[in-house]
């Protein structure tokens, strides 16, 4: 998911690759953003992507 984050798609692009709901990537995308305390869907993956990890 961090990867779909970082490339700037949409929840529903999201979940159409992943194949959970569209719902199911909204919680997950929040959840990411509040314990990491970003302020927009992309920062959480930077540093995934940076290390690799995604």
């Amino acid at each position: 998911m961090l990867r779909h984050l970082a490339d700037g798609l949409s929840n529903a692009e999201t979940a159409g690759r992943m194949h959970p709901g569209v719902t199911t990537v909204k919680t997950r995308v929040s959840v990411l953003m509040t314990r990491t305390g970003s302020p927009n869907r992309v920062r959480p993956a930077v540093p995934a992507v940076q290390r690799g990890l995604a």
